[in-house]
């Protein structure tokens, strides 16, 4: 297992949020790649859309797969958002041209999520394409904290779109 401490933007009481870009995540998009073994730590204080625990993106035409990933970081989005924030636990957007169905396994998300976001997932913030296999993952975070909206437990999906779980557990 290896650790990436990851933290990108700030808060402070006088200044609030300092945003960072867009796509903000360790991985902004991932494509047909095999992400294992990888236990992500820090905060994230994004006023922008796409922040996530480990990819921002999901696209391609192979599928992506999350295995044995652990995240343990805060993610925060900011009240100042133009747009929906999406921001997820382990991804941000399955993009709608991603002809492939990830596979999320065996991976967590313990960490906080906080904010003014209307849409947000615990393991994936939304997709609008392609089902999700999720696998042996787990949804326990320390604190889930939203000024409006409330989020989808595994993942938001678009209508018609449908994902599979095999023992999949969450405690909020």
């Amino acid at each position: 297992m290896h650790t990436l401490t990851y933290n990108r933007g700030s808060m402070d009481d006088a200044n609030g949020v300092q945003p960072v870009d867009d796509y903000c995540a360790p991985f902004v998009c991932l494509s047909g790649a095999t992400i294992r073994h990888l236990r992500v730590t820090g905060a994230v204080y994004s006023s922008h859309m796409h922040a996530a625990g480990i990819a921002s993106l999901i696209d391609g035409s192979q599928a992506t797969t999350i295995s044995n990933c652990h995240v343990s970081s805060t993610l925060f989005a900011a009240k100042n958002l133009s747009e929906d924030a999406s921001f997820g636990g382990l991804v941000g957007e399955v993009l709608s041209t991603c002809k492939a169905s990830p596979v999320v396994t065996g991976s967590s998300f313990t960490g906080r999520l906080d904010g003014w976001c209307t849409s947000s997932g615990g393991l994936v913030a939304f997709t609008s394409s392609q089902g999700i296999t999720f696998e042996h993952n787990l949804f326990d975070p320390q604190a889930i904290t939203y000024i409006q909206g409330t989020p989808a437990t595994f993942v938001r999906m678009a209508p018609g779109v449908k994902s599979t779980f095999k023992e999949c557990y969450y405690t909020q």
